[in-house]
């Protein structure tokens, strides 16, 4: 009986000990997050309670990642950046030759695990993993769109190209088709409504967009911002990626065409100012052994998974990518 007593008194002074404990935890995470919120007073509150939350509560470790992301930031002009701001980036920069990547990607897995956690706790039955297969229904319904825009900008001579898979439709058939596309694409409202739509889930995701430079390089200067830290590495990773898919011709070649047309994909691709596709975006989930998270602006399958062929593991890179359907990419960040 009195060990009965005994074993009791000492349960409930347990209980009292983790209620304390837990009390105490509560309010030393409610004096760090003041704390850091002091250090970062333009992010967000809520951004910083997510990367505290993310690192265990350890409050130098959230102070250390929140410094480093913030440094990352000049990588690439803000989403208010000017368009003047980004021509004399861009002329200061093709005065003088880039110099090659670093030899690794960074590391940043503390970043990639608060990102990837905070996409997936907002994800909906809208999303999708990206094989082979879907990446060519992708493309199907991508083709047209993308053809009309490249004839805009060929009209307003704008040089970059679009590498377009062939069509297996009739002459008649294509052009009826592509009447069709044309009516509906008579103005840039779809293109607009779009930019809107991708706002408004990057507000909901509670993230931000930073800007990549639009001159047809756009996909793989986010690859790039997102692998080494910065968008100047793009045509290393064009190279890259166009390698994969040449090493790779057996698997890549039938979501094309014949040998022909495979060939002239594949030189269209090498070439700067090519839109890149839903096949090179498998190709560099793929070369670089990392999963890239796409938040588009279409209605269905919005958050789209390009999964490597090893599969998806904690300790493996995660890219964030936002796709403009279907003109362009930027890179997805923490709200500030």
């Amino acid at each position: 009986m009195g060990g009965s007593q005994s074993r009791a008194k000492n349960r409930n002074k347990t209980k009292q000990d983790q209620n304390q404990a837990s009390g105490t935890s509560g309010t030393s995470g409610t004096s760090d997050l003041s704390e850091i919120s002091a250090i970062f007073p333009s992010w967000e509150p809520q951004a910083l309670q997510d990367v505290l939350s993310t690192c265990g509560g350890d409050k130098e470790q959230a102070i250390q990642i929140v410094l480093e992301w913030s440094r990352a930031d000049h990588n690439g002009p803000s989403s208010s950046s000017s368009s003047s701001s980004s021509s004399s980036s861009s002329s200061s920069t093709s005065s003088s030759p880039t110099p090659p990547p670093p030899a690794d990607v960074i590391a940043r897995l503390p970043y990639d695990k608060f990102m990837r956690a905070h996409l997936l706790q907002h994800e909906t039955p809208q999303t999708q993993t990206v094989t082979l297969k879907a990446a060519t229904l992708l493309i199907a319904r991508a083709h047209l769109a993308k053809k009309i825009v490249a004839m805009r900008r060929a009209q307003t001579e704008c040089l970059s190209e679009v590498a377009h898979p062939p069509t297996l439709r009739s002459f008649s058939e294509e052009e009826k088709y592509s009447d069709e596309i044309r009516k509906q694409m008579s103005r840039e409202e779809k293109i607009e409504d779009g930019v809107h739509l991708l706002q408004q889930r990057v507000d909901f995701l509670n993230l931000r967009i930073i800007q990549m430079k639009d001159d047809g390089n756009c996909q793989f200067r986010a690859l790039s911002h997102e692998l080494y830290g910065h968008q100047r590495w793009h045509a290393a990773v064009r190279e890259t990626c166009v390698k994969y898919l040449v090493d790779n011709t057996d698997r890549f070649s039938f979501f094309v065409g014949d040998d022909s047309e495979w060939k002239e994909y594949i030189q269209k691709q090498s070439q700067l100012k090519t839109w890149g596709d839903e096949l090179t975006l498998r190709a560099a989930a793929e070369a670089y052994k990392v999963t890239i998270h796409v938040t588009t602006t279409e209605r269905s399958n919005w958050l789209l998974h390009y999964l490597p062929e090893n599969g998806d593991h904690e300790d493996q890179r995660n890219l964030f990518l936002a796709y403009v359907s279907p003109i362009h990419y930027n890179v997805l960040s923490p709200k500030k």
